[in-house]
């Protein structure tokens, strides 16, 4: 019984490790990004489209508070999620959806004109709570205010990129 038991755990752990998602920071990848190479990781913070520069990705995961951000390749639709545009200078906000990204890091080594690694994104998780906080204040400003609303939203569901609410 125990054997078994052991065989049980033992495989679920060689099954995580080597097809499940880790949850890891950003910074821990980009100070070591060879060591995460075709890691499926799980990621957190805000997308900036960085599409000022002539060279380099168009998309950015970037954690503010830890200074840090991974290249992000375009196979799903990043623009619904994207909280901040730079513009080579600076950050403006265009609204605030954290985000969780699930993808494979990749590691090119020295490039010149890229990145020299990136997330392969798999999909994009946006924070609930930020997303109905933006809902509300969207349906503030249309003919919803003046009905019998309790200014209250619950989100029900996101598919790709389509979000669905209930309110």
């Amino acid at each position: 019984m125990v054997a078994a038991v052991a065989c049980v755990v033992i495989s679920y752990s060689i099954d995580s490790l080597f097809y499940g998602v880790r949850d890891v920071s950003i910074g821990e990848v980009v100070s070591d990004p060879q060591s995460f190479d075709g890691v499926r990781v799980r990621l957190h913070g805000y997308i900036v489209n960085t599409s000022v520069y002539m060279f380099g990705p168009r998309y950015v995961l970037r954690h503010f508070d830890d200074g840090v951000e991974i290249a992000l390749s375009e196979r799903v639709g990043l623009e619904p999620y994207v909280s901040f545009v730079f513009d080579g200078k600076n950050y403006k906000q265009t609204r605030s959806i954290m985000v969780s990204v699930v993808g494979c890091v990749r590691y090119r080594g020295p490039v010149t004109d890229a990145p020299s690694f990136y997330l392969d994104v798999e999909k994009v998780e946006p924070n609930l709570a930020g997303l109905e906080t933006i809902v509300i204040e969207f349906l503030k400003t249309t003919d919803v205010s003046n009905v019998l609303w309790d200014d209250s939203v619950e989100i029900i569901g996101v598919m790709n990129t389509n979000w669905a609410a209930r309110l």
